[in-house]
């Protein structure tokens, strides 16, 4: 059983990540039938998803009815993968998954996709773009989708809704118990440790820092977030409801019996069959040609390969479009290689900008689609990341896709672009300001240790965390962050010209996706394949132009002596490692790391008032 939760934390609070478990998945293979693989293009080409989600009809395939075509959904699904060896070995690219999905409703001598769910994580803005594309192949008229999984949670659910048939293994469960958000509070914590959180906010919605510097949740904070929960489980369970024609009501109302054995979700009609899975492929397949995704052979690691650079050209010398991804916390300065070993993924300006640059640059480059997955960070790395996207923007078509959040900095970068699309369940909005720091003066004096501040200038131990801050030093980052505050809704106001009243939706306030295209601050619901698309057209591309990722991927070899150029201390490098090998030490490391590069130089940053966890 897996339920989405939303940790309520701060970029200054510790995170328990508590694993998500699922029954197994039934392990029989589709091996005994002869298969063929659906070769994917070497770039997407691509076509706007619909969201609608009503039930799909009969189909009339295309051709001679000789293959089934087959994807088995398993792994974790990221928007970038890590090039690191240590990292997760099954995560899956959005875009490969979606290019995947598309080849096999193309087959025109298929009549049948059957879709395998097993041991498949992704956040729900990803599933909804992958239900967008599975919806979009079964109400085409040429296939027929169907959907098996050994148990359903909300993820898995969410998916089957979009096909013609959902089945469900005997022994597996109907686990769709909604959606739940958590918020741990550690004032009185740190306070019995000598520990002091002293933070100030610009917007009386923007609680970033209130888990650290309050008991419980403020109402304008619990007002935000009761309303981004509405709006989510409203636009979650409308989906499901329409694609097992029930009504919203009907299906709360199971969600609330939730969990149900196997036979009262096919009483409930919640499924349409129950039946173990070698059965439904060998009745979907008889008689039939398997086609599913090549994959790719599993290459032992050697230190040749290790060293050797990607077989990708850096250039492609044709038109195309760029993709360029900002995936993780915003990170001022040059690319940290310790992230190699975490696994971690961040977003650093500098880096960043030279790809932005690049693609500006490139006059093959005819339109770029900004991925951004990012929930903020550095309000300085922010503007600087607009700058160079302004630029761009100057000189050809800039179309943003939002992916689980782009909130805060993440929303900051993506005002530049000529047009952004978000899904229904994306969280984004969260225009406002955060500030402060850790006092851990009475702390040290707890542990016997003393400190003195030697300064010349009234505001010079302003970065302390000795000391809170003193009125002038309060009232000169006061000024700081009003500034930010001030530009960062400029930048609001000049790329989102239909709205009138930006500070109505700003001071902090998160929104879904849904609300944030009602209140202008999006162009529309999409996902990435409809970003591309609509950049294919505003760049004037063909159909056949490819999609190229910028930057193209370093070998890992490269990366790491990288590490050691820049002087990287053999203990970063060790806590790292063993970070992917004990997770809670992982999560602890990932923490200390962004504290300290984010923290480290500056105390104004744009962040979002919680991150995103599994139960």
């Amino acid at each position: 059983m897996k339920r989405c939760a939303f940790y309520a934390t701060t970029l200054l609070t510790l995170v328990w990540t508590l694993s998500c478990g699922k029954p197994p998945s039934d392990d029989n293979s589709p091996s005994s039938k002869k298969t063929e693989p659906a070769m994917a293009p070497s770039s997407m080409v691509i076509a706007p998803v619909s969201a609608k989600s009503a039930r799909p009809k009969a189909v009339k395939p295309a051709g001679k009815v000789r293959e089934l075509a087959f994807i088995e959904l398993r792994g974790k699904v990221v928007d970038r993968v890590s090039p690191s060896p240590f990292g997760a070995q099954k995560a899956l690219p959005l875009s490969k998954v979606l290019r995947a999905l598309r080849k096999l409703g193309e087959l025109k001598d298929a009549d049948t996709l059957l879709v395998q769910i097993g041991d498949f994580k992704a956040s729900l803005e990803a599933v909804w773009e992958i239900r967008s594309l599975l919806h979009k192949i079964a109400t085409s008229g040429k296939k027929k989708v169907v959907v098996y999984a050994d148990a359903y949670d909300l993820s898995s659910f969410l998916l089957g809704t979009a096909a013609h048939r959902v089945i469900l293994d005997p022994a597996g469960e109907w686990s769709v118990t909604g959606l739940a958000m958590e918020s741990m509070f550690l004032k009185d914590l740190l306070a019995s440790v000598g520990v002091r959180a002293d933070f100030l906010q610009m917007g009386k919605y923007k609680g970033a820092a209130e888990n650290l510097t309050r008991n419980s949740m403020s109402p304008a904070l619990r007002e935000s977030l009761d309303r981004l929960l509405d709006t989510m489980y409203d636009s979650v369970t409308g989906l499901m409801a329409a694609g097992r024609t029930l009504s919203p009501a009907a299906l709360k109302g199971f969600i609330d019996k939730a969990p149900l054995p196997a036979a009262d979700a096919l009483t409930a009609k919640l499924v349409d069959e129950v039946r173990p899975f070698h059965e439904v492929f060998e009745a979907l397949s008889k008689d039939k040609t398997v086609r599913q995704p090549r994959k790719k052979e599993a290459k032992k690691m050697s230190l040749f390969s290790l060293l050797s650079p990607p077989n990708a050209k850096s250039d492609v010398e044709e038109p195309h479009i760029a993709l360029i991804m900002a995936d993780g916390a915003i990170m001022y300065g040059s690319e940290d290689p310790n992230d190699l070993f975490s696994g971690e993924s961040n977003i650093y300006s500098r880096t960043l900008i030279k790809s932005i640059d690049k693609a500006t640059e490139n006059t093959y480059a005819k339109a770029v689609v900004l991925r951004v997955n990012s929930p903020g960070g550095s309000a300085l790395a922010s503007e600087k990341i607009w700058q160079a996207l302004h630029r761009l923007a100057a000189k050809k078509p800039l179309v943003v896709s939002m992916g689980s959040y782009a909130a805060s900095g993440g929303y900051y970068i993506a005002t530049a672009a000529h047009e952004v699309f978000a899904s229904p369940l994306t969280i984004t909005g969260s225009i406002g300001v955060v500030g402060g720091k850790i006092v851990l003066g009475d702390a040290f004096r707890k542990l016997k240790v003393n400190t003195e501040l030697l300064r010349r200038g009234k505001n010079a131990g302003w970065m302390s965390s000795s000391t809170g801050f003193s009125d002038s030093e309060r009232a000169a980052i006061r000024k700081t962050m009003e500034n930010v505050y001030a530009l960062f809704k400029k930048r609001v106001a000049m790329g989102r010209k239909k709205v009138n009243d930006v500070e109505a939706l700003a001071q902090g306030r998160v929104w879904s996706g849904a609300d944030a295209a009602g209140h202008s601050l999006v162009d529309g619901l999409g996902g990435l394949l409809d970003a591309t698309a609509r950049a294919r057209v505003l760049g004037k591309l063909k159909a056949s132009d490819p999609v190229m990722i910028y930057p193209r991927p370093k070998p890992f070899m490269a990366a790491l002596s990288e590490l050691f150029e820049r002087g990287t201390p053999l203990d970063e490098v060790s806590l790292g490692l063993w970070g992917r090998l004990v997770p809670e030490l992982g999560h602890l490391y990932s923490y200390l790391s962004r504290m300290r590069q984010l923290l480290g130089r500056e105390r104004v940053l744009v962040t979002l008032p919680f991150s995103i966890r599994e139960l």
